[in-house]
């Protein structure tokens, strides 16, 4: 089943360590994929990890400065995923739009 349309979140204080929650709808069951797309612009480093909680870290990247056009899509079966971003130095400038689609029934 195609997931529901996609959601939305704006990150803006760039410039401290944030952990973000997404979940999937709670109509959704049987939860099997998930689509994270980060686009905007970063003037400066910054890490972005993400996992089932926020101990239990998945997958780690480094943004590197300037546009951001970021995707990941892979297999995921929990209705949560908890998000960290972390700058390399709290000079950090920009903004952040965060997609995400949770794919499952």
């Amino acid at each position: 089943m195609e997931p529901t349309s996609s959601r939305t979140e704006l990150l803006e204080e760039l410039s401290r360590t944030q952990n973000i929650e997404i979940q999937a709808r709670n109509d959704q069951k049987q939860i099997h994929g998930l689509l994270i797309e980060l686009h905007g612009y970063i003037s400066d480093s910054l890490t972005f990890s993400f996992g089932t909680n926020d101990s239990a870290i998945y997958r780690t990247e480094k943004l590197s400065p300037g546009i951001v056009d970021y995707r990941y899509r892979s297999d995921w079966y929990s209705t949560l995923c908890f998000l960290t971003f972390e700058p390399r130095t709290d000079s950090i400038d920009g903004e952040l739009q965060i997609e995400y689609k949770f794919f499952g029934e």
